[in-house]
């Protein structure tokens, strides 16, 4: 299997000095990247049991116990890329909600009828300027009153 011209499962990406990531989110920390660059070699000589011999019964138990190695290591493997699979398949259901979200979002935007907006809030303005001219009006016509009453002995 290859991605962007690079095996993926031949064990080569293990070996690779380069890392090999998958930008999985809007961050650039290592948060939001995933390495690929989990499964090592699984040939019989990486794993130590090429020159296996069971033609006796001490190479017999010799590859008995190469084989068990052999069998944590694959073990081992296997769980790491399981453990990405996991992380890649939450990471699309995660970018997937995003886009849901964004998309609800632009919706409703784009739904807004901003003439209508515009002219609810220049009525509203209009009411608060209507008010405090009114209140201004009672006030310079309590003054007036005052200054008639005032009474000086």
């Amino acid at each position: 299997m290859q991605f962007n011209n690079r095996n993926l499962l031949d064990g080569s990406l293990g070996q690779n000095a380069d890392p090999f990531n998958i930008q999985a989110g809007a961050g650039s920390g290592p948060d939001n990247q995933i390495s690929l660059n989990i499964v090592e070699s699984a040939s019989t000589q990486s794993l130590g049991i090429s020159n296996s011999d069971i033609s006796t019964a001490q190479g017999a138990l010799q590859a008995m116990d190469d084989f068990e190695q052999a069998s944590q290591t694959l073990t081992a493997a296997r769980g790491r890329v399981g453990a990405v699979g996991n992380r890649l398949v939450s990471t699309a259901n995660s970018l997937n909600i995003q886009i849901e979200n964004l998309t609800r979002s632009e919706s409703g935007l784009a739904d807004t009828d901003l003439a209508g907006e515009v002219t609810i809030l220049q009525q509203g303005l209009l009411r608060f300027e209507t008010s405090i001219r009114s209140l201004v009006s009672q006030l310079q016509n309590e003054q007036s009153r005052s200054r008639l009453l005032d009474f000086t002995i």
